[in-house]
C-alpha cells in the first residue's frame, strides 16, 4: 500500500458499487447552466455507494506461487529422494503423480489469476508460456515413467524410456524453479525473489546431500560386500588346498 500519488496501481484494495444520478446533471436551459463551484464541489446528493465496498485480499496470486514452490521444490525432490531410499517405484510413482496433480492445479490457478489482469489476460508472457511449456512436458515425464515401468516389469531390463525419464526429470523440475523467478518479476514483486531463493537454496541442498550420502553408502556397502565375497572365496580356496595336501600326503 502506498500514499504516493505518483505510485502505479496493480490492485485495488477494496471494490463495490455505487449509484449515480444523471439526469440531475443535464439541463434544458443551456445559458443559465454553470460549473458548480464551493460547496458544491463536495457535497452530493444525487450519487452514493451502493453497499459497503468489500476488502480484496488477492488470495489467488499467493496460492498459485505457493503451490507452484510446493511442487517444483518439495513434491519432486522428495519422490527422488525416497525412490534412492525407500528403493520403492509405488511410493516414488504416488508422489511423483501427487505433483502432477498439485501442478494441475496450479497452473489453474494461474490462467485464472491471469484474467484478473490487463499485462497477462493475453498469456503470451515468457512466464506465462514457459509454464504451459513445462507443464505438458509434465505429463510427457510422468507418461514415459510409467511406460517404462511397465516395460521393465514385462521384459526384466533396462528401456530407452528409463533413461529419458532419468535425465528429463530434474531438467523439468529445474526449469519450474527458474520459472519462479520470473513469475516473481512478471508479478511486480522482484523482492519476493530473495525469499523465493534462500527457501530453494535450503531445499536443494538438502536434496543433494542426502542424495549423495545415498550414493556414498550403496557404492560403500557395494565395496564391503565384495571384500566379504572376495576373503570367503579365499578361505574356501586355503580350505581345499588343505584337504588335498592332507589327501597328498596320506
Amino acid at each position: 500500500m502506498s500514499t504516493s500519488k505518483s505510485a502505479g496501481i496493480k490492485r485495488h484494495d477494496a471494490y463495490g458499487n455505487f449509484w449515480m444520478d444523471m439526469t440531475k446533471a443535464t439541463s434544458t436551459e443551456t445559458d443559465t447552466a454553470t460549473i458548480p463551484s464551493g460547496v458544491a464541489l463536495s457535497t452530493t446528493y444525487n450519487a452514493g455507494a451502493d453497499g459497503a465496498a468489500e476488502s480484496d485480499g488477492d488470495k489467488v496470486g499467493p496460492a498459485h506461487a505457493a503451490i507452484m514452490l510446493a511442487t517444483f521444490a518439495i513434491i519432486f525432490p522428495l519422490g527422488a529422494v525416497l525412490l534412492r531410499f525407500l528403493e520403492s517405484v509405488k511410493i516414488h510413482g504416488i508422489v511423483q503423480s501427487a505433483g502432477v496433480l498439485a501442478a494441475l492445479g496450479g497452473v489453474g490457478l494461474g490462467i485464472y489469476l491471469s484474467k484478473m489482469y490487463h499485462h497477462s489476460k493475453d498469456v503470451t508472457s515468457g512466464h506465462q508460456v514457459f509454464g504451459l511449456v513445462l507443464f505438458v512436458l509434465l505429463f510427457l515425464q510422468w507418461g514415459i515413467g510409467f511406460y517404462h515401468h511397465l516395460r521393465f516389469r514385462k521384459h526384466k531390463r533396462p528401456t530407452i524410456y528409463g533413461k529419458i525419464h532419468l535425465f528429463a526429470g530434474p531438467a523439468i523440475v529445474l526449469g519450474g524453479i527458474i520459472n519462479g523467478f520470473t513469475g516473481f518479476n512478471f508479478s511486480g514483486d522482484p523482492k519476493n525473489n530473495v525469499y523465493y531463493g534462500i527457501a530453494v537454496g535450503i531445499i536443494l541442498a538438502v536434496v543433494l546431500v542426502l542424495l549423495v550420502w545415498k550414493r556414498w553408502s550403496t557404492r560403500r556397502q557395494n565395496k564391503m560386500g565384495s571384500i566379504l565375497e572376495s576373503e570367503e572365496s579365499q578361505e574356501d580356496s586355503y580350505g581345499l588346498n588343505l584337504i588335498r595336501g592332507s589327501h597328498n600326503t596320506i
